[in-house]
């Protein structure tokens, strides 16, 4: 695992490839996908864009298909889900949007921000930056939702994302990992929270009310409850997820932040440099 503080990457990822795009293409478009943490990266691209004087158009065609959630076992199947951003008080319609003739002259061509280490790179450095943190409000009821949950209390909240994504998935972090940084906390707070979108194994379930007096166990329900629990966490161990990420980077009141050092199965993925260039120390597995 890695910690990983508050507002100390100072690789410029999301400047110098943006400095490249706007000499390269008039337009940009950013393509909106996946749930809630992937929407939330698409929309602070799309607004970090603009702040910069960028001409950005958001793609979204994602939400012309239903939605619905994949069976656990079909492989190569995920889920499609909403639109959720109106949470935040983005509605859909306040996005512009363009459709772009295609086109095999370069001068022609638009750029296109896929799901992607781009993406990635980007939704990291613009998360990180006040203006667009400011666009996603915690509602005042969620708040109180998440405050019936904690009791008020600070604790520790671990993400635990299986669901459809072991369905795609090239890796997922195992139940021990999450157990032996939960038990290295536990001296920290009493409390401790689990979400999950599908059940939580039997080895989490045994193990985490040895170490702490209170356990909570979130299982599905309504995602910005969980979200804005995540956000709301001292202590908190992220999955390789953007649900994950998302939230932890719109975490202002965490001590401790820890994301898998491994975010995917390929040793050789790109998505893994600007994972590691949040962080400055990992901690020794010396289970």
């Amino acid at each position: 695992m890695i910690g990983m503080s508050k507002g100390i990457c100072t690789t410029p990822l999301f400047e110098i490839q943006m400095n490249i795009n706007a000499q390269q293409f008039p337009e940009t478009a950013v393509t909106f996908t996946g749930g809630l943490g992937a929407q939330i990266f698409s929309a602070a691209i799309y607004y970090h864009l603009k702040s910069k004087g960028h001409t950005v158009y958001a793609d979204m065609d994602y939400f012309k298909q239903p939605a619905k959630i994949a069976p656990v076992g079909n492989m190569g199947e995920i889920s499609l889900w909403n639109y959720e951003l109106e949470e935040y008080g983005l509605p859909f319609a306040g996005f512009a949007t363009k459709t772009f003739e295609k086109s095999f002259f370069k001068l022609k061509k638009h750029h296109v921000i896929l799901d992607g280490p781009e993406k990635f790179a980007l939704a990291i450095e613009a998360l990180r930056q006040q203006a667009i943190k400011k666009l996603f409000p915690i509602a005042s009821s969620i708040i109180e939702e998440c405050h019936q949950i904690s009791g008020g209390d600070d604790y520790l909240c671990i993400h635990i994302r299986r669901g459809d994504y072991v369905n795609v998935a090239s890796h997922m972090v195992d139940d021990t990992d999450f157990i032996n940084l939960a038990k290295s906390i536990s001296g920290f707070v009493t409390k401790v929270i689990v979400i999950s979108d599908s059940e939580v194994s039997d080895t989490i379930k045994e193990s985490l009310p040895n170490l702490y007096k209170q356990c909570s166990f979130i299982v599905g329900g309504n995602l910005h409850i969980a979200h804005a629990l995540i956000r709301q966490a001292k202590y908190l161990i992220c999955s390789n997820s953007q649900f994950s990420l998302s939230a932890a980077l719109l975490n202002e009141i965490a001590q401790q932040v820890f994301l898998p050092t491994k975010w995917s199965g390929d040793d050789n993925s790109s998505i893994q440099k600007p994972i590691n260039a949040l962080c400055r120390f990992q901690i020794l597995n010396i289970q």
